[in-house]
């Protein structure tokens, strides 16, 4: 009651135009939306079904078939591209060294990447077509594995990577068919040499990359923090260093750069994320401090420093430190 007298009375918008996929992948989108017309009507999403879209502008659907063999150095090569992200609806069968750089549909929704890349789909998707044909009556499994299906896919902003492996036959062509291309045409696998070669043209001029990085950096914070913190790492390690040939040499570009990996090492501290041992057992407030130290922030650095501290210390040494913490914010 309290909000409706301050703020109004709450209002009902319905967002019936796709804002963030273009027009092929928001296509691919509507259709995992088909899919729920063969369940129960009370089972189905409530709201519109297909987005109106609007957006024209360029993106492309890619979807490779791997063998088991080719899979661990695809992922270790895909992990770490500035604005991918990998998505996966099961990770039992991924290799250990990858998890941490995967995210689920639950992890994934509510962010945009430039490129997504959706990890053995094409079970979840056998497994919705084969409940609908044999008829099977669990409704709350076939629901949740389309609404997983149309989170990943309703990701990108301009890319979508679908890599199955080992993929059945049957399977091949249920992927195929889904991700058609205009004209009803069946997008057929590439094989794991074609989709390395198509990404290595995908040449990004330096600002773009970094741009992408701090974006994931700040976005994966809550929901992967090794990852967050390492496209954080990367794009400081973009900037090369000062007086390098192909160093970046605008001051306010390196300042942001830095000031974001401080950012995300704060947020990794306070909210007391700890990273994956191989990532060595940081102190993340120190990293944070010596991170606007570089971008030249020198009483933020002290600030963040103080809090730290006070953060590690316990009984009346804490209050202690808290309070000088206190003075420093108001300085910086």
């Amino acid at each position: 009651d309290m909000l409706h007298s301050m703020v109004g009375q709450a209002q009902e918008f319905k967002l019936t135009v796709n804002l963030r996929s273009p027009r092929r992948i928001a296509d691919v989108v509507n259709r995992v939306w088909e899919l729920y017309d063969y369940l129960h009507k009370q089972d189905r999403p409530s709201g519109t079904g297909h987005a109106e879209i609007e957006d024209d502008g360029p993106d492309q659907i890619l979807y490779a078939a791997v063998s088991r063999a080719e899979g661990p150095a695809l992922l270790s090569s895909l992990r770490m591209r500035e604005g991918l992200a990998l998505i996966a609806f099961d990770k039992k069968d991924l290799p250990d060294e990858i998890l941490p750089f995967v995210l689920s549909p639950a992890e994934a929704k509510g962010l945009d990447f430039h490129s997504v890349c959706v990890l053995n789909g094409g079970s979840l998707l056998q497994h919705i077509v084969n409940a609908r044909a044999t008829g099977t009556t669990d409704t709350l499994t076939r629901r949740l594995a389309i609404d997983q299906l149309r989170v990943a896919l309703s990701r990108p902003t301009e890319r979508l990577l679908w890599v199955d492996i080992t993929p059945e036959a049957a399977t091949v062509k249920e992927v195929a068919r889904l991700l058609r291309a205009p004209g009803d045409i069946a997008l057929h696998p590439i094989t794991v040499e074609a989709l390395q070669t198509c990404l290595e043209e995908d040449e990004l001029d330096l600002e773009d990359r970094l741009q992408r990085c701090q974006k994931d950096a700040r976005q994966l914070v809550a929901v992967k923090p090794d990852l967050a913190w390492s496209r954080a790492q990367q794009a400081v390690g973009l900037l090369g260093l000062p007086g390098d040939l192909n160093s970046v040499t605008d001051p306010a570009a390196r300042e942001a750069a830095y000031l974001m990996l401080a950012e995300v090492a704060f947020q990794l501290g306070f909210r007391r994320k700890s990273l994956s041992p191989e990532l060595g057992r940081l102190d993340l407030y120190e990293q944070s401090a010596e991170a606007a130290r570089s971008g030249r922030k020198f009483l933020l650095a002290n600030a963040i420093q103080t809090i730290g501290l006070a953060e590690q210390a316990s009984g009346v040494d804490r209050l202690n430190r808290i309070a000088t913490a206190i003075q420093e914010i108001t300085i910086a």
